[in-house]
């Protein structure tokens, strides 16, 4: 008998632990689904869904394309969000600022006081806006014109220069800018310039420069059209990058491999080339101030910024700018401070010669 009353309450006991064990689930698993109810009776009332926890949207500042529009520290920056916005690369002032809808400006350039604007958006047209009328003068469209992938400026804004893509290839045109911007009178088209990739206009305003696929490079006087120099780099014809010297007796070419080349104007030579790295070069700049001023070349690697000693072609420094792509980079007539523009939309300034960055502005 004491054995069966011991066994019964064994299983009592048993019992009173099962049920205590499966109620203590039941409560862990009530605590688990408990969010998840809520937010479903939550979404249910508010006819949505619950925004999750994720990373920040896409900040409206990123930055699509940088290009500097005069000789000055002001840069254009066309910016996801439809916003354009004319911008001072030392200080971060914005003079300007527009809504262009699903426009991508894939170049632009200005007159030497910045007042006037042309620009290629994507798709080869061209557009312009004239800012003596006022600081947000709106965009306007240049009609009747062929695909255009650069347009040039000239410096007083009486000319401009085109790289237009026809059946024969790429072609490089000037056409006189009227008053009222209409680009089709006083046409020149300039010598041996079908398959030209790029061109650049020289400080002085005198000298058009261009290179062709097959590593040929000329030099156009920019009145008639005519050839005034040339050479051949072949691989130039993978460049991607052209700027000229500002004195206008030399300029200097990046290409994909990584290689920047100084070349003069008056010998067809190469004054020196340096090899920065593996990847492409994606952007120039130069800078010739007064004689006593370090001169610097400067070239974007993959996130980098390399200053080359532009007499020597030696590698000064490397700045390690941002880990996407550097849509600008800009230096002052005094060499010292560098301004850099990443993606996110970030003006960073540096110390060329120290390599120290400076305080961001954004």
């Amino acid at each position: 008998m004491a054995s069966a009353s011991l066994l019964r309450s064994t299983v009592r006991s048993l019992g009173s632990v099962a049920r205590t064990g499966i109620e203590l689930l039941l409560a862990i698993a009530a605590l688990v689904a408990a969010p998840f109810l809520i937010a479903q009776l939550y979404s249910a009332a508010t006819d949505g869904p619950i925004a999750k926890a994720a990373a920040p949207a896409k900040s409206p500042h990123l930055v699509r394309s940088a290009y500097r529009v005069a000789l000055t520290d002001w840069v254009l920056l066309s910016q996801h969000g439809e916003t354009t916005e004319l911008v001072n690369a030392i200080n971060g002032d914005i003079a300007a600022s527009w809504q262009l809808p699903e426009t991508l400006i894939t170049s632009v350039s200005a007159t030497r006081d910045g007042q006037q604007l042309l620009a290629t958006i994507d798709g080869g047209k061209l557009i312009y806006c004239d800012r003596s009328s006022g600081p947000n003068s709106p965009w306007l469209a240049i009609p009747d014109r062929q695909l255009v992938s650069q347009a040039i400026l000239a410096p007083k804004g009486d000319r401009a220069f085109l790289l237009l893509q026809t059946a024969e290839g790429e072609v490089v045109e000037s056409v006189a800018v009227g008053d009222d911007w209409e680009l089709n009178q006083q046409t020149t088209e300039f010598t041996r310039s079908p398959g030209t990739r790029r061109i650049a206009l020289s400080p002085c305003g005198e000298w058009l420069l261009g290179h062709d696929r097959d590593g040929n490079w000329f030099i156009w006087d920019a009145d008639t059209g005519a050839i005034a120099q040339c050479g051949m780099y072949p691989a130039l014809g993978n460049g991607l990058s052209l700027e000229w010297w500002p004195d206008s007796q030399g300029f200097v070419a990046g290409d994909c491999y990584g290689c920047v080349r100084s070349f003069c104007r008056r010998t067809d030579s190469v004054l020196w080339q340096t090899n920065c790295g593996p990847s492409a070069v994606g952007k120039l700049a130069v800078t010739n101030g007064p004689a006593d001023v370090f001169k610097v070349v400067l070239a974007t690697i993959a996130g980098e910024t390399l200053v080359i000693d532009s007499s020597s072609g030696q590698v000064v420094t490397r700045l390690r700018v941002s880990d996407g792509p550097i849509r600008l980079i800009h230096v002052g007539e005094a060499a010292d401070i560098l301004v850099t523009i990443d993606a996110s939309g970030t003006i960073r300034r540096w110390e060329i010669l120290t390599g120290r960055a400076m305080p961001e502005r954004v």
